[in-house]
C-alpha cells in the first residue's frame, strides 16, 4: 500500500512554478476583480449620464475581466482538483487556459485604445503621437493573434515552449505603448501649468493619477516579458500576465471614477492650504453665524428669505472679500 502511494507521488511532478503559480495568480486576480466590481458599481451609480461610448467601453472591459476570472478559476480547478491524480492531464492545455492569451490581448488593446483616444483629443499638437502608439498597439495585436493560434494548434505545453517568444513580443509592444501613453500625458500636463495655484494643484493630482495608473501595468508587463524570455518552461509568466490583464481594467475604471474626486480635492485644497475645508467652511469658521429665520414668502413661493444675525467679535469690524461688516449689520 505504501509503495503504491510512494510511486504515485513520485509520478506527479512538482507544481510550484507551474500550476501552483497559476493558482496564486488566480487568487490575487480574484481580489483585483473584486476591486473592479466595486468600481463598476460606483461608476454606474455616479456617472450614469456618461456618453454611450464611454459606458460601452467600461461594460466591455468589465465583461472581459469577468470571463477572464471564470477561465482562471476553471483552469485551476481542472488541473488541481478534477485531475489531481492524473499527471498526464497536466501536459495538455484545457480550453480555459488556452483562451487566456486572446482575452488578455483584447483587454489590453481595449484599455490602451481608451488612453489613446484621450491623447488624440488633447489637441492637434499631440495627435501625431497617436501614430506610434497605434503602431505599437498593432504590434501587440499581431503577436497576440499569432500566439493564440499556436496555443490552440499545439497539443501540449512542451510543444508551445518554442513559441513563447510570441507572447514575449506582445508583452514588449504592450510595455512600449504604456510608456508612450504615460509620457505623453505627463508632458501635456506639465506644459499646461499656469500661474494659478488651484489649476496647478489639479494638474499635480492628474500627474499622480497618470503615473500610478500606468506604473502597475507597465511593471507587470515588464515582469511578464522577463519571465517569458528567461523561463519559458514554467508558467510564472502566465500568472503574472493574469494580474497584468486585471490591472488594465482596474486602471481604466480608476480613471473614469476619479473625475469627481479630483475636482472635489482641488476645490477643497486650492488656494487655502487646509485639506478638507472649502471656501464657505473657512468663512463660516472665521465669522460665526446662526440662522435666525428660514421661511418661504407667502407672496412669492420661489424666493427663500434667509436672515442671519452676526455675532460680534470684540466690537472689531469684520471683513470678507473687501466688504465691511459691523456688529449691527445683517444679511437678508
Amino acid at each position: 500500500m505504501s509503495n503504491n502511494v510512494t510511486a504515485a507521488t513520485s509520478a506527479v511532478p512538482a507544481l510550484d512554478n507551474s500550476f501552483g503559480a497559476i493558482l496564486i495568480g488566480t487568487c490575487i486576480g480574484l481580489m483585483m476583480y473584486g476591486v473592479s466590481s466595486n468600481q463598476m458599481f460606483r461608476y454606474f451609480r455616479i456617472y450614469s449620464g456618461d456618453k454611450v461610448y464611454l459606458q460601452g467601453t467600461v461594460v466591455c472591459l468589465f465583461a472581459l475581466d469577468t470571463f477572464h476570472s471564470i477561465a482562471c478559476i476553471h483552469a485551476s480547478y481542472h488541473y488541481l482538483v478534477t485531475n489531481y491524480s492524473q499527471p498526464q492531464v497536466l501536459l495538455v492545455g484545457v480550453w480555459s487556459i488556452r483562451v487566456l492569451a486572446p482575452v488578455t490581448g483584447v483587454t489590453v488593446l481595449g484599455a490602451q485604445s481608451f488612453y489613446a483616444r484621450r491623447v488624440y483629443r488633447i489637441g492637434s499638437g499631440y495627435a501625431l503621437v497617436v501614430a506610434p502608439i497605434v503602431l505599437c498597439m498593432l504590434g501587440t495585436g499581431g503577436f497576440t493573434t499569432a500566439a493564440s493560434y499556436e496555443i490552440f494548434a499545439q497539443e501540449t505545453f512542451a510543444k508551445f515552449e518554442h513559441y513563447t517568444w510570441l507572447m514575449s513580443g506582445g508583452f514588449a509592444f504592450s510595455l512600449a505603448t504604456d510608456v508612450l501613453l504615460s509620457v505623453t500625458l505627463i508632458v501635456f500636463l506639465m506644459r499646461s501649468r499656469t500661474v494659478f495655484k488651484r489649476t496647478n494643484s489639479m494638474l499635480r493630482v492628474l500627474m499622480v493619477y497618470t503615473i500610478n495608473t500606468g506604473l502597475l501595468t507597465s511593471a507587470l508587463s515588464l515582469a511578464s516579458l522577463v519571465f517569458g524570455l528567461s523561463q519559458p518552461e514554467n508558467m510564472i509568466y502566465i500568472a503574472i500576465n493574469m494580474l497584468a490583464t486585471k490591472s488594465y481594467v482596474n486602471a481604466v475604471l480608476a480613471v473614469v471614477n476619479s473625475r469627481r474626486s479630483i475636482v472635489e480635492f482641488t476645490r477643497e485644497t486650492g488656494g487655502f492650504g487646509t485639506f478638507g475645508l472649502t471656501t464657505q467652511q473657512q468663512i463660516s469658521q472665521r465669522i460665526p453665524a446662526r440662522v435666525e429665520t428660514f421661511r418661504v414668502s407667502d407672496v412669492q413661493r420661489d424666493v427663500i428669505d434667509v436672515h442671519w444675525n452676526m455675532q460680534p467679535q470684540n466690537n472689531v469690524p469684520m471683513k470678507d472679500h473687501g466688504v465691511q461688516w459691523t456688529q449691527n449689520d445683517s444679511i437678508v
